[in-house]
């Protein structure tokens, strides 16, 4: 099943009227169930496939033939088996009994509204669409708070990249201090750490290897984050990735009223634990980020150039979004320090980027504009 829509009535000429309001609505895929039972098996369909429906319109009064799902005789028990299953993001009910029980009851059955047949053509295609941008909202809102949780193993791993050099002098450091004094005291007051352990050199001796033992076991646990289960090097085909990306986040595209415009290209570069999807899907999400639903329409529009003398892709992202301070975009082109961003935005992603894109042998460039919008450059090492 690739549906987004299920349509279940059984009147010919209720069905075709629906037909006719749904083509202008962009809906591609569609199933249709003209009974209570091949309803309900799409709904069981969709359940063992774990696919979500953006929209099921419904109608109330349904026939069900003999040897047919017994719990679901009508368009109630239909409801109730789809909010049960969580197979649709919103319910409408489009019924020519709109009575005030029946409104009550398919309303606290969960559906999201409630349309009579014989209601004007205008508003009935005005609650269809409002009832898909509420779809859309939802998905645009999810993909959104994935953005962070998918990039915080990333950010981990940066981190952990960045600090092991420092972290390690630190610890060599201190075991060699202590070492050195433990020698010191044994020549010079002949103190043991076994026999005289009551002393208080040897206490803060032993306070100090053991805080050791303990920073060393923590950032071992840390280590492993960099080294579990790496794969070896990819080749991925950025437009390709673009592509994917793109259909991914249509839902925040369309909500945020962004255009995402890029040219086909055979262009390949080296991927390391899918940094490259996670870099520009960043880029792209980050920015959808800042900005609110249904607001003034803007474009991010990606070329990609290889520069064959200093073997790297260049995929260079310009928007029309606020430009990013100064500061900040010298702090993310450094890659040495931090901009706090506690909201985990666009600058926050921009750093994680920075961070996995020169972990590969990369970089990232940001470049605000004067005025208006970015431009921000991913070099990426070529395949």
């Amino acid at each position: 099943m690739k549906s987004n829509l299920l349509l279940v009535e059984d009147l010919q000429n209720d069905l075709d009227n629906l037909l006719g309001f749904l083509d202008s609505i962009p809906l591609p895929f569609r199933d249709i169930a003209r009974d209570a039972d091949s309803a309900g098996a799409f709904i069981e369909s969709a359940c063992q496939q774990r696919l979500t429906y953006d929209l099921v319109l419904m109608d109330l009064e349904l026939p069900q033939h003999k040897g047919g799902i017994a719990e679901i005789q009508n368009g109630f028990d239909l409801l109730q088996r789809i909010k049960e299953k969580e197979v649709a993001h919103e319910i409408i009910v489009y019924t020519g009994h709109p009575n005030y029980d029946n409104l009550m009851r398919t309303l606290r059955g969960g559906a999201g509204d409630f349309i009579a047949k014989d209601s004007l053509d205008r508003e009935k295609k005005t609650r269809l669409q409002g009832a898909l941008r509420r779809v859309l909202e939802k998905k645009s809102d999810r993909l959104l708070e994935q953005r962070i949780r998918k990039l915080i193993p990333y950010a981990e791993r940066a981190v952990a990249q960045r600090f092991t050099p420092c972290f390690s002098h630190l610890v060599q450091d201190v075991v060699y201090a202590t070492e050195g004094i433990e020698r010191y005291a044994a020549e010079r007051y002949n103190l043991d750490p076994e026999r005289d352990s009551d002393d208080s050199l040897i206490q803060a001796l032993s306070l100090h290897k053991e805080a050791v033992k303990k920073a060393q076991r923590e950032w071992r646990c840390l280590q492993s984050k960099l080294s579990a289960g790496e794969p070896e090097l990819a080749e991925v085909t950025v437009a390709v990735l673009l592509d994917e990306i793109k259909q991914d986040l249509e839902p925040c595209l369309k909500i945020k009223a962004t255009m995402l415009e890029f040219a086909s290209s055979e262009i390949k570069v080296q991927s390391f634990q899918s940094d490259v999807a996670a870099i520009l899907r960043e880029v792209i999400s980050g920015a959808l980020s800042e900005l609110s639903n249904h607001g003034v329409p803007h474009e991010i529009n990606v070329a990609i150039n290889a520069d064959d003398g200093q073997e790297r892709a260049e995929v260079r992202f310009s928007d029309d979004l606020d430009p990013i301070s100064r500061s900040n975009a010298e702090t993310i082109n450094d890659g040495s320090n931090l901009i706090d961003d506690r909201s985990f935005g666009r600058l926050w992603g921009l750093q994680v980027s920075q961070q996995m894109a020169m972990r590969s042998g990369g970089r990232l460039q940001v470049q605000p504009g004067a005025e208006r919008g970015n431009l921000i450059s991913c070099f990426i090492p070529l395949a």
